[in-house]
Parts: C-alpha cells; sequence; structure tokens
C-alpha cells in the first residue's frame, strides 16, 4: 500500500519570513559603565589625598612656652608643625619619661618645606619627631612672636603619590579604550550584511 496524500487539514501552516535580528556590536551600556568607572578611581584618588593631608595636621596643639605631653609612635611618623608668623625665630626641645638612648635626636630639620591646612589654618612642618619607642613624651617650644605649636604626622605624600597619580590615569585609559573599541564594533557590525 501507497500512503496516502497528506490531509490538508493536518498541514503546519508556513512561516512568515521573518528577517535575522541585525547585530549592533556591543552595547553602549560598556561606555557608560567605563565612565562611571573613570570617575569612580578619580573619586578614591581625590578621598586618599585629603585624608592623607587632614591625617598629617596636629591633634595636640600648644602656645610657645608650654609644655605638651603626647603620646607618640614611631611607626606613626610624628612631625612638629608651627601656625602663625613663620619668621619667628623658635626653638624646641624634647623630653622622654623613661631613659633616651645615647645619642638621640628627637628633633630633625626637614629637607623639604611641607605645608598642610585645615580650617583656613595653615601647619607648617618645622621638624620630624624621633623616638625609640612608643610612649608619652613632652614637647616644648619658645618662640619670639607668638606662634602656635602642634604634633601631627608626616603627610607620607610620597608613598600615595603613585597611587594618586595611577589611578585617575588607569580609569581615563579604560574609559577612552572603551569607548573607541565599542563605536568601532558597532559601527563595522552595521556594515555587515
Amino acid at each position: 500500500m501507497y500512503p496516502s496524500a497528506p490531509d490538508p487539514a493536518f498541514n503546519p501552516p508556513i512561516p512568515a519570513y521573518v528577517p535575522a535580528p541585525r547585530k549592533h556590536g556591543p552595547h553602549l551600556l560598556w561606555i557608560v559603565l567605563s565612565w562611571v568607572l573613570c570617575v569612580a578611581l578619580v573619586v578614591v584618588a581625590i578621598i586618599t589625598f585629603v585624608g592623607t593631608i587632614t591625617s598629617a595636621v596636629p591633634t595636640t596643639t600648644f602656645a610657645g612656652g608650654e609644655r605638651a605631653t603626647v603620646t607618640l609612635d614611631p611607626a606613626n611618623s610624628p612631625a612638629l608643625y608651627a601656625t602663625g608668623d613663620q619668621t619667628s625665630r623658635f626653638s624646641c626641645q624634647m623630653f622622654s619619661r623613661s631613659p633616651a638612648p645615647p645619642g638621640w635626636e628627637p628633633l630633625v630639620k626637614p629637607t623639604v618645606k611641607q605645608s598642610v591646612s585645615l580650617g583656613g589654618v595653615e601647619w607648617e612642618l618645622i621638624s620630624h619627631i624621633r623616638v625609640p619607642t612608643p610612649g608619652e613624651y613632652q614637647v616644648t617650644c619658645e618662640s619670639e612672636r607668638p606662634l602656635r605649636f602642634g604634633v601631627g604626622t608626616n603627610p607620607h605624600l610620597g608613598a600615595v603619590l603613585p597611587t594618586l597619580i595611577l589611578l585617575p590615569l588607569l580609569g581615563l585609559t579604560l574609559a577612552v579604550a572603551t569607548t573607541i573599541i565599542v563605536l568601532v564594533k558597532r559601527n563595522s557590525a552595521r556594515r555587515r550584511p
């Protein structure tokens, strides 16, 4: 027996012609995300810079002729600052409650002029403080004219400078490269048949 002719009622309908979706290449969202990352890295660099500077501002302040007791740790790189008429001559001394090691020079003049500002007050770094061990120390300063002195930390900008430069540069490079790549690929995808 031969198969009978197919029943027209059971034939599936012929699908209408639907063209294949046209490819547009990578989504434009990649460009937006890369620029958001660039802005985020710039913000991180700014926060790092501000945090480094504000952490250096003196936490203990005293007037000339006063004696301040401070807790210092050599790991924090303590420093002595002054604000006021910087042309005034001054001299400072440090005292340790425990016996000082032989040849101990607690105050070392900086080789580079540095200053930090917070709340409209500019503090100039006048000495690095070298302490042999963590503990309490006393510092006193005398000056010809009224000066305010303070003990803070060394800002260590040299340690964070690569971060301050490289993070924004990395973000900008990634954003520009992503923008170029996405636009070129989208353009070439449109030209393909």
